[in-house]
């Protein structure tokens, strides 16, 4: 049942993504314009939570907010390079699967791969796809280097973003999500480590967000 909208909380800002995706680093650039933007928490401006990427979703480890309490404004995409995504769920899958079973208490799909590199890609397609599916996505942005690209975009929605060092040194001082930054378990895979079966797929997601198949 679709609730009465004039029940819900109005806010600017969702930005979905995947786990290991780049929603806490997105909270954090939505703060550094100035949009108070929480990261699995629903905030003044809104929030940046993968959770929130299925209408069923909620905020499982933080403020446990549903996504159907709320009406936002502007559904943005962050993304990150596919095959570090991948690379990190085999990590988180390794550790716990708790995130895991949530895609599937929310979608209703079941994960039948059990090679933990076929499972991590499985879940990256499905999640991405699904995310395309369920939301009216207005603007998608790299973590990696589109940082003055979103802030145009808010200013084209009518916003006024700010960065204290001005607009034009958004790309040279504002430090992009930097996956060197945590500690690693694993390098990251290469198209060849993906299974045969799913890798077309794996590179049209690459070349669809604009980066390099030399990876």
């Amino acid at each position: 049942m679709i609730k009465n909208c004039a029940m819900l909380e109005y806010k600017d800002f969702l930005v979905v993504g995947h786990p290991r995706g780049g929603t806490t680093y997105s909270s954090k650039l939505f703060k550094t314009f100035g949009f108070d933007v929480g990261h699995e928490k629903v905030n003044a401006s809104g929030t940046a939570s993968w959770c929130f990427g299925s209408p069923q979703g909620w905020n499982f480890w933080t403020d446990k907010m549903k996504r159907d309490q709320y009406y936002f404004k502007w559904i943005f995409l962050n993304v990150r390079h596919p095959l570090s995504v991948i690379t990190s769920l085999v990590t988180e899958h390794a550790k716990n699967q708790e995130s895991l079973k949530l895609v599937s208490q929310w979608t209703g799909h079941t994960f039948n791969n059990t090679d933990p590199i076929a499972l991590a890609t499985e879940r990256y397609l499905f999640w991405d796809n699904y995310l395309w599916e369920t939301n009216n996505i207005d603007f998608w942005f790299r973590v990696e280097n589109d940082q003055k690209k979103l802030y145009d975009y808010l200013k084209f929605l009518g916003y006024e973003p700010f960065y204290h060092l001005g607009e034009g040194k958004i790309n040279e001082h504002v430090v992009p999500r930097n996956i060197n930054t945590r500690p690693k378990v694993n390098d990251n895979l290469t198209l060849e480590d993906i299974p045969v079966k799913l890798r077309g797929a794996v590179e049209n997601k690459i070349s669809y967000y604009g980066y390099s198949l030399e990876y």
